[in-house]
């Protein structure tokens, strides 16, 4: 094994044992690699984090070597090997430290057993109370993890159904009181809906599938103590901006 090069440990031109110059033709030739396996964790936006690789090429002396590529926000390491079943071995044993140390999967691709984590996407609809559907929000997510703070991990696809209905439904019935006291008031409102719909899609185990719940959604009928108590809390607001605005004003007019 050969550290050619590493953000995180000597490497064989440190040690010695490579050139400099050898060291930048093996990089040049690990450009032009086959990649034989692969991890990849992703962010939010669907960006890779971190990337862990293994690769075949042919060293600047003919020989044909494999190499482990990672790749991450913190850093990097190119390992190389001439012997395949080494590779392989290390390959799989970083990626498994990955997981381990994370606490929670790490994976959002990952071909080594027991590993796997499959993305999922899902859309929240709203009903509004003339009976007319409209796409509200899309995310996405992965098995194994949390769903907001609901401290609920999902490991199927209908389980984050179930449990993005909840959060969803919440969300909308504090919605349709804040509708409700806005319109009492004669304030600008959010829009009230009587139902909410939730579509996952994703792979479990069971080939790709979607799961679609849905669940009605009270409306808000506002008392008239409410109505006053609400009104009383906008007036103190606006009267809490008025006076920042004002000293704003007098602070740079000094």
């Amino acid at each position: 094994m050969r550290v050619i090069e590493s953000s995180w440990q000597y490497t064989a031109t440190d040690l010695g044992q490579l050139t400099p110059e050898h060291q930048e033709k093996i990089l040049e030739a690990l450009e032009a690699s086959a990649t034989l396996r692969s991890s990849t964790a992703r962010d939010e936006h669907g960006q890779a984090m971190r990337t862990i690789t293994l690769v075949e090429y042919t060293s600047p002396l003919g020989i044909p070597r494999r190499a482990v590529v990672h790749h991450a926000m913190e850093g990097s390491e190119i390992v190389d090997f001439d012997d395949d079943a080494e590779a392989e071995a290390h390959y799989e044993t970083e990626v498994r430290a990955i997981a381990t140390a994370a606490g929670e999967p790490a994976w959002d691709e990952c071909d080594v057993a027991g590993l796997a984590l499959i993305p999922y996407t899902w859309t929240r609809f709203t009903r509004s109370p003339e009976g007319e559907w409209q796409l509200a929000e899309r995310g996405c997510g992965r098995l194994g993890e949390e769903i907001d703070d609901r401290w609920a991990r999902v490991n199927t696809v209908a389980e984050a159904a179930d449990v993005l209905l909840d959060v969803a439904a919440d969300r909308q019935g504090r919605d349709n009181v804040d509708a409700a006291l806005c319109a009492a008031i004669g304030s600008p409102a959010p829009e009230a809906a009587d139902a909410v719909r939730i579509e996952v899609t994703g792979d479990d185990g069971h080939g790709e599938h979607t799961t679609v719940v849905q669940r009605k959604v009270p409306l808000h009928t506002p008392t008239d103590q409410e109505i006053a108590d609400f009104r009383q809390m906008m007036q103190r607001i606006d009267d809490a901006q008025r006076r920042e605005a004002e000293e704003e004003f007098y602070a740079y007019s000094d």
